[in-house]
């Protein structure tokens, strides 16, 4: 399951303070973004799959504080996080660029 982050404070507790080994899997979206609301059936089923990765969702237009401070510019934007650094970055959709970084990531 993804996780709604609904606030400045629960982006920096769940995300950039986050001091576990789970990689944090975060996705920007926005209900008036079409490609979002295609992408986020997939979004969810990979969180089921992927149980050693926290994913997380931002609505950028809820929570622009967090979508400012991560420079989004394009939606949807997938980031991976760990340790609190952004350590990759996927703009637009493509669901086999973002299982493909997911799979790189979760066990590292």
């Amino acid at each position: 399951m993804a996780v709604p982050l609904e606030s400045w404070k629960e982006f920096e507790k769940h995300v950039l303070h986050y001091k576990g080994s789970k990689i944090v899997v975060v996705d920007f979206w926005a209900a008036s973004c079409g490609d979002c609301i295609v992408l986020a059936p997939f979004f969810y089923t990979l969180a089921e799959k992927n149980k050693q990765c926290d994913f997380y969702e931002v609505d950028v237009e809820e929570t622009t504080e967090v979508a400012n401070w991560a420079k989004i510019k394009k939606l949807p934007t997938i980031k991976f996080y760990k340790y609190g650094q952004c350590i990759e970055t996927i703009e637009g959709g493509a669901q086999g660029k973002i299982s493909a970084a997911v799979a790189k990531h979760k066990n590292a």
